[in-house]
């Protein structure tokens, strides 16, 4: 029993503190290295994602990739960190690793279905040129909402690069009936029809 009711606590402050001693570090440096523990037990992991988010609206992107690759060793299903994961190669990180950010963007919605998220991982897709796998994905998105005229843009953009221009016009078509007003969509239209 550790100090004061904590099973192990003092135990495994005492481990760390010897094991940075034995590795040269000094215990200190050791116990600051590990930024999730409070008084030497682990932080919950929505003070985790706090200390993430709070490190990625200060810019400090490779912090913010620390504290979530942290969260994830405790759980690796956590929608959060992996969204934020995918976000940060495919954004923020430099260069932008897409390969990367599709795996963390998959285990997120094997978490949970989250149409932004849905979205995002088509624009990857996208970013990294898989055209297949994006149509694919754009036409999932479609299934949760078909009243999206950014997706179905992106889908005729997508079936163009395919050579599919029966299919791109329709995409474009729908998405026009949405957003009239889309100089972008009326453009692409207007390429299509000659």
């Amino acid at each position: 029993m550790g100090v004061q009711g904590n099973p192990g606590g003092s135990g495994r402050l005492l481990l760390t503190f010897f094991l940075g001693v034995a590795l040269g570090m000094g215990g200190l440096t050791v116990l600051q290295k590990f930024s999730n523990t409070s008084a030497g037990r682990p932080l919950p992991t929505p003070d985790l994602l706090r200390q993430a988010a709070g490190a990625f609206y200060a810019k400090d992107y490779a912090g913010a990739r620390k504290i979530y690759e942290d969260v994830l060793m405790r759980e690796p299903g956590n929608f959060e960190a992996n969204k934020f994961l995918g976000t940060l190669w495919a954004q923020f990180l430099a260069p932008p690793d897409y390969k990367k950010s599709l795996y963390y963007i998959r285990k997120a919605l094997e978490t949970r279905k989250d149409y932004k998220e849905m979205v995002f991982y088509a624009d990857v897709l996208l970013q990294d040129k898989e055209s297949g796998e994006c149509e694919a994905a754009l036409r999932d998105c479609l299934k949760e909402n078909d009243q999206d005229p950014h997706v179905w843009e992106d889908l005729g953009y997508v079936l163009r690069l395919q050579s599919k221009n029966k299919e791109a016009l329709k995409a474009y078509q729908a998405a026009l009936k949405l957003d009239p007003k889309n100089d972008h969509v009326q453009k692409a239209l207007k390429d299509l029809k000659k």
